[in-house]
C-alpha cells in the first residue's frame, strides 16, 4: 500500500463488485431526485431549484423525484463494474511511467470512456421518462422504460439511444479525469503536510475525513469545470437533438445559461463525492487480501 492506498493486484474482486453495489445502489437512490432537478433545470430556461421541485411534486407526486431511477439502476452494475475495473488497473499498470495525479487523470478519463457505451443509453432512456410528463403530459404518466426504448428506436433507430454520445464523453470523460487527478493531489497534499498520525488514533477514521474533505473539493471544480457541457448534453439528448453543440450554445440567453443546472448537480455531485469515496475506501478495505488493512 502507498500512502494508505489499497491496490487493485491485492483486492477480491467479487466482494469489492457485491459491496460497491449494494453500497453505491444505496447512494444513488438517496441522491437521485437532485439528477432529477438538474435534469429539468437544464431544459427549462429561467426556472429555479424551488420552482422545478414544486412542479415536479404537483405533476407526479413524491414518486416523480425517483422517476427513470429503475433504469439507471439497471444500467449501474455492468458500468460501475466496468468502470472499476479499467480505473484501478489502468492506474496500477501506469505507476511505472507517471506520477499519481497524472496516473488517476489517464485512468479516470479512460474508464468514464469505456462506461459511456453503457450508460448513454440508460441516460437517454431515463431523461426522456424524466421529463416525459412536461413535454407530454397525456403519455407521461405511462410511460415505462421499455416502452420509452421502443419509441427512440422507432423514430431514430438504434442510433437514437446513443444521442449525444460525443457530448456526454465530453462531460464525463474530463469530469471523472479532473475529479480522480484532484482527489488525489489533495491526498497526497495532506499526507506530506500532516503531523505524523496519532497511533492512538483509527487509522480508519482519520482516512475517512479525509477522503470525504478532498472528494468534496474534486467535486466541486470538476463540476464547475464542466458544468457548460453537462447542459448542451442533456440538452442535444432531450430537447435539441437537431442541433450542434455550438448551436445549442448560441441559443441560450446568456453564457451563464450554460452553467444552468449547476447548482442542482453540486447539490447531487458533492454529496455523492463525501459518501462515495469515503464508502468505496472503506470497500476496498473490506475487500483487500491484505489482513494488515
Amino acid at each position: 500500500m502507498d500512502d494508505g492506498e489499497i491496490t487493485w493486484r491485492n483486492l477480491n474482486k467479487p466482494k469489492l463488485f457485491l459491496y460497491q453495489f449494494g453500497v453505491f445502489m444505496g447512494i444513488r437512490a438517496c441522491l437521485y431526485p437532485a439528477t432529477v432537478l438538474k435534469t429539468n433545470l437544464q431544459v427549462d430556461q429561467g426556472a429555479t431549484v424551488a420552482r422545478t421541485a414544486r412542479r415536479i411534486l404537483a405533476d407526479a407526486g413524491i414518486r416523480g423525484f425517483w422517476r427513470g431511477f429503475p433504469t439507471i439502476a439497471f444500467g449501474i452494475v455492468p458500468a460501475q463494474m466496468l468502470y472499476l475495473t479499467v480505473y484501478e488497473s489502468g492506474r496500477e499498470n501506469l505507476e511505472p511511467v507517471l506520477p499519481a495525479a497524472a496516473r488517476s487523470f489517464v485512468a479516470g478519463g479512460t474508464a468514464s470512456l469505456c462506461s459511456q457505451f453503457v450508460m448513454v443509453p440508460v441516460d437517454v432512456v431515463s431523461q426522456s421518462m424524466q421529463l416525459s410528463r412536461r413535454l407530454a403530459p397525456a403519455e407521461g404518466a405511462h410511460k415505462t422504460a421499455w416502452s420509452t426504448v421502443r419509441q427512440i428506436v422507432s423514430q431514430e433507430g438504434a442510433a437514437g439511444l446513443y444521442k449525444g454520445f460525443l457530448s456526454s464523453a465530453a462531460v464525463y470523460m474530463p469530469f471523472s479525469a479532473i475529479w480522480w487527478s484532484t482527489c488525489t493531489a489533495a491526498k497526497r497534499f495532506v499526507y506530506q503536510h500532516r503531523d505524523a498520525p496519532d497511533a492512538s488514533r483509527p487509522m480508519g477514521a482519520h482516512d475517512v475525513a479525509l477522503h470525504a474533505t478532498c472528494g468534496a473539493f474534486a467535486a466541486f471544480v470538476g463540476v464547475m469545470t464542466t458544468a457548460p457541457l453537462d447542459t448542451i448534453k442533456t440538452l442535444r439528448q432531450t430537447t435539441h437533438a437537431h442541433l450542434s453543440s455550438w448551436q445549442i450554445a448560441a441559443c441560450q440567453k446568456s453564457v451563464l445559461g450554460l452553467w444552468r443546472g449547476s447548482q442542482a448537480r453540486l447539490l447531487s455531485s458533492l454529496p455523492f463525492s463525501v459518501l462515495g469515496i469515503s464508502a468505496y475506501e472503506v470497500i476496498k478495505r473490506w475487500a483487500s487480501n491484505d489482513p494488515a488493512c
